[in-house]
């Protein structure tokens, strides 16, 4: 309903409606996912939306001028905290890809560097998806994830791994 609203007071309606470029770097699955989008927007909102598909180098160019309306991009997080996602949006970050600014944003997740507790962290961290839910201009619609059958006796796997980075150094087997 929001959506809708800030269209109409935007100017646009079925008579007038919406439209924009949505670029995705070459792959079946985004594809499908820039379809689904579109259809979604055009059903909802009454958008417009042309696909654009280009090639990763093409893509990455684009991506690093500003040469789009709205864009998909990923984000697989390094290492198992917050900040891995959470400082992709600070101003001066180069992964910053919607240009996102928010001094206050900024200062809370330096702050949050700083913290020497657990807890203190995890506050800092709330304070910042507050921030990003209210005011950052990115849409998270989906995550990877990847499915694992392991056997009881396989011990060691890194299931809190966030590359999916599985090392035989770690995992041993159990008698059975």
């Amino acid at each position: 309903a929001q959506a809708k609203t800030l269209l109409r007071a935007a100017g646009y309606g079925s008579q007038k409606p919406l439209k924009l470029t949505l670029l995705y770097n070459t792959s079946e699955n985004h594809q499908k996912i820039a379809i689904a989008v579109a259809s979604m927007w055009k059903k909802n909102l009454g958008v417009d939306v042309k696909l654009q598909n280009q090639e990763w180098k093409t893509y990455i160019d684009s991506r690093n001028t500003g040469n789009f309306d709205v864009i998909r991009a990923s984000w697989v997080g390094d290492y198992n905290e917050p900040s891995t996602f959470l400082s992709l949006l600070t101003s001066t970050h180069t992964g910053n890809i919607s240009r996102f600014t928010n001094p206050t944003y900024d200062k809370i997740l330096t702050q949050a560097t700083m913290e020497n507790t657990a807890e203190a962290r995890n506050a800092d961290y709330n304070a910042a998806e507050k921030i990003l839910t209210e005011q950052a201009p990115i849409a998270p619609i989906y995550q990877y994830t990847n499915g694992r059958l392991i056997k009881p006796w396989v011990k060691g796997y890194p299931i809190t791994n966030p590359e999916d980075v599985a090392y035989s150094r770690t995992m041993y087997i159990v008698k059975h």
